[in-house]
């Protein structure tokens, strides 16, 4: 009698931690500024400081965290902070 093993691969957005079905609906490998407020050693509160992380996120998450749009062409852009719900 053979044993047959299946393996469910799990993918979950980075913050918010819903799973998605397909590896296709999450984006993956995006790096983003972060703000830290503690030491990453022990946790103990410090001036803050702004460090890149690596994310897999879903859409919805995605939205929120890209702050900044940009539009222009061949190194004449013009960038803006994004409001929430569109550009400002």
């Amino acid at each position: 009698m053979a044993v047959e093993e299946v393996i469910t691969k799990i993918y979950r957005c980075d913050l918010c931690q819903i799973e998605l079905e397909e590896e296709g609906q999450l984006m993956q490998g995006l790096s983003f500024p972060v703000l830290f407020t503690t030491e990453q050693t022990e946790g103990r509160p410090v001036k803050p400081y702004i460090t890149r992380d690596t994310f897999d996120l879903c859409e919805q998450c995605l939205d929120e965290a890209v702050t900044i749009t940009g539009s222009g062409a061949q190194g004449y852009n013009r960038y803006y902070l994004r409001s929430k719900g569109g550009r400002t």
